[in-house]
């Protein structure tokens, strides 16, 4: 009995799967947070506005931790990163915002940290002294100190849309003869020949631009980052003049023992005459307040 076999050729489909990873965010990191530009190198005033970044996508770092408030509210799902500097104080409002309405109000958040170390803590939210916000909106602080601050913008998985964050900086306050205008300078007038003198805080004052910052301080001087501003006029005749720094009665610069200054003597009017064009008479001289009743003399 003779078996006959037949070939037969079937067709064999091959189906590839094409599978595409939806694109993060540019600041989807912490290391690649967007920077807000502030003009004039920093220290302009106005308001700054950061670049959007879309949420839709975006993750949560390995070893990325979030503040309280927004764990709290299950804002920690995902997270986009923005940075700024601030060289001297400012009057600060930082606004969490969106182009369109595709966010609920109460699916986003920011935490505002001051350091550019990723990742951030919670002693370094607290330091910002910039109330982390659990929805859009908005937190001002009237002095915020100079420095680094990174700003995470974090959301639950309903949060599909694109978000924004603006900078609404201005002179901070309290900040007493922060400037050589007439209305911001302090002006003894022509001193009696006894002594006269004035009493101000300290701590939120700041610097104009690098031309008021003092060169001669040396590599560091962009570090002196607040300025007073005193005058007086000398009468026709005058044997001498003796200046006085120090700590007002009771305050020793918030218990801080190691509270530095630099002093400059300048002839000229200064309501008219920018700094440049003063003669410096005197300094830079620095010193250090190490207690209460030291003070410095010239």
């Amino acid at each position: 009995m003779r078996l006959k076999f037949t070939r037969l050729l079937l067709p064999v489909f091959l189906f590839c799967a094409l599978i595409i990873q939806a694109q993060a965010p540019v600041n989807d990191n912490c290391a690649s947070a967007s920077p807000v530009v502030i003009s004039n190198n920093g220290y302009g005033l106005g308001t700054f506005t950061s670049a959007q970044a879309d949420l839709t996508n975006a993750t949560v770092e390995p070893g990325e931790t979030f503040y309280s408030t927004i764990s709290s509210a299950g804002e920690n799902k995902k997270s986009v990163w923005y940075s700024f500097y601030l060289p001297t104080a400012r009057y600060c409002t930082l606004t969490l915002q969106q182009p369109s309405n595709l966010i609920a109000s109460n699916d986003v958040g920011f935490t505002v940290y001051k350091t550019n170390t990723c990742y951030p803590n919670t002693a370094e939210a607290d330091s910002a002294l910039l109330a982390a916000q659990s929805v859009f909106g908005h937190s001002t602080n009237p002095c915020l100190k100079p420095g680094n601050y990174l700003v995470q913008v974090s959301s639950n998985f309903a949060a599909d849309g694109p978000i924004f964050i603006t900078l609404l900086l201005d002179n901070p306050s309290p900040a007493s003869y922060d400037g050589t205008d007439s209305d911001l300078a302090y002006n003894f007038g022509v001193p009696p020949s006894c002594q006269n003198y004035v009493d101000f805080a300290t701590g939120c004052q700041t610097v104009f631009d690098t031309t008021e910052s003092c060169h001669a301080l040396g590599p560091n001087y962009l570090d002196w980052t607040q300025s007073v501003w005193l005058t007086f006029t000398t009468p026709s005749y005058i044997d001498w003049a003796q200046v006085l720094i120090g700590p007002t009665a009771g305050c020793c610069f918030n218990n801080n023992p190691g509270a530095t200054f630099a002093y400059n003597l300048y002839k000229g009017d200064q309501l008219t005459t920018p700094i440049s064009g003063l003669t410096l008479i005197d300094g830079p001289v620095v010193d250090t307040f190490v207690n209460y009743g030291a003070w410095f003399q010239r």
